[in-house]
């Protein structure tokens, strides 16, 4: 659930997400053994880095348009401060 802002009001919506997976073997044991209903359209990743940035996407193929997420990355290493939410994850 997220909170969206349209104008000065504050509404609360849904998302419910598919779940996609790059095999078709996977979908149809998740079917047969665990009625779980995944889905397998045709996918794509990159990766590319330089000295200053990591740029990764992932893209799948739905109703013939692709839709993705990408996250850009700083590649300088830096350590987590002790006690933060960073250094909890890592």
């Amino acid at each position: 659930m997220f909170v969206l802002k349209k104008g000065i009001t504050w509404k609360s919506r849904v998302v419910f997400i598919n779940e996609i997976v790059p095999k078709r073997m996977i979908t149809y044991v998740a079917r047969l053994m665990y009625s779980e209903h995944y889905h397998y359209p045709l996918m794509r990743h990159t990766i590319q880095s330089n000295d200053k940035n990591i740029l990764i996407r992932y893209e799948w193929k739905l109703a013939n348009e692709w839709n993705g997420i990408h996250v850009n990355v700083d590649a300088t290493p830096c350590w987590a401060f002790p006690n933060s939410k960073s250094s909890f994850i890592t």
